[in-house]
């Protein structure tokens, strides 16, 4: 779900346990065919939600972030450090991809 966010220019901000939800059983859906890894993927087991704070990551003049965003958590150490030290700083996809781990 995240790749799929990303390659339609999203960046989700918010990854954490309680915003990626797995479901009891398997769900089979109709296939992403805009994406090519993603034509053949019919079984669904999580989806993500509260997208409140995504932002189209593709938008060249993003200004650099001065006020968090996400779950204290599941933030990457990355973005700690910068506003640890008050400094501004674009949050990317390797940030989002740290929350998951």
């Amino acid at each position: 779900g995240h790749y799929n966010m990303y390659k339609d220019g999203w960046l989700h901000r918010d990854v954490s346990d309680g915003n990626v939800l797995l479901f009891p059983v398997p769900q089979i859906r109709k296939p992403l065919t805009r994406f090519e890894c993603t034509k053949n993927l019919t079984k669904c087991v999580s989806v993500s939600n509260d997208g409140d704070q995504a932002i189209r990551w593709r938008e060249l003049d993003r200004e650099l972030e001065q006020r968090r965003s996400g779950t204290l958590p599941f933030i990457s150490m990355r973005l700690l450090n910068a506003w640890d030290d008050d400094e501004p700083i674009l949050h990317t996809f390797a940030d989002d991809l740290e929350s998951f781990f």
